[in-house]
């Protein structure tokens, strides 16, 4: 009969840090409580986006969750507490107006990195400017909301090239060297019809519209001598008369 484990989820650790139950920090996640409740006693991974998403949702230090090395801290290094909690939901929900905010927010920047901080363990300065609370003066936080909105789209853009980038060099590298790429490019589709199911590929639209243009090279030129019809005089309609 196997003993119980006393390692606790970080998640579990997190939520008795709070006061919440599953329940309350299923709902910050966007996700059903006993979808986190198998998460917590190993029956679903742990994964790094569902890291992302509590660190998103609360500001804890993903390099914490996947790896709990010290105490609890928040991603700036300072004790994760319900206050900590209370800061990071105030700043995340501050309205944003409809339209664009032409104001510029001026001395945007993070507190003072606390003594938890890790480099190697908590995020960089940068991503704590896209997500986290800021120190603006308060005329200023709708317009460093709606910034911080525009570079986490952005953020993501540039994440989504990367990826497209790396796939066109991996699938490069594996025609030139195919006998010893097959097996692992193999495993990476398989990997990614897991992670992704039921997403048909897309072709790249310069590519699609070139070879919709060569594939049909005189398909507008033939079209358009049909419809042209020459034009009949009033002595040439005479002479068919």
């Amino acid at each position: 009969m196997s003993r119980p484990t006393t390692i606790r989820h970080p998640l579990a650790t997190l939520r008795q840090a709070l006061n919440l139950g599953r329940a309350q920090l299923a709902s910050r996640l966007g996700i059903s409580r006993p979808a986190l409740e198998k998460i917590e006693r190993g029956r679903n991974i742990f994964s790094a986006a569902l890291r992302n998403k509590v660190f998103v949702a609360t500001g804890t230090c993903p390099g914490w969750l996947a790896h709990q090395q010290g105490p609890l801290h928040t991603a700036d290094g300072y004790a994760m507490t319900p206050a900590e909690l209370a800061r990071w939901e105030a700043w995340l929900e501050v309205k944003l107006p409809a339209g664009e905010d032409q104001a510029v927010p001026n001395a945007m920047g993070g507190r003072r990195l606390g003594p938890c901080y890790r480099r190697d363990c908590c995020p960089g300065p940068e991503r704590l400017l896209i997500h986290g609370p800021l120190d603006v003066p308060r005329t200023g936080i709708v317009a460093a909301r709606r910034l911080q909105k525009n570079l986490q789209c952005e953020q993501r853009r540039q994440l989504c090239n990367h990826l497209i980038d790396r796939a066109r060099g991996i699938a490069q590298r594996a025609l030139a060297t195919w006998d010893d790429a097959e097996k692992p490019l193999w495993e990476l589709l398989g990997a990614m019809d897991k992670h992704f199911p039921n997403v048909p590929p897309v072709a790249d639209p310069t590519e699609a519209k070139a070879s919709v243009i060569f594939s049909q090279p005189n398909c507008s030129t033939s079209k358009s001598r049909k419809s042209r019809k020459p034009a009949i005089s009033a002595r040439d309609s005479s002479k068919i008369q």
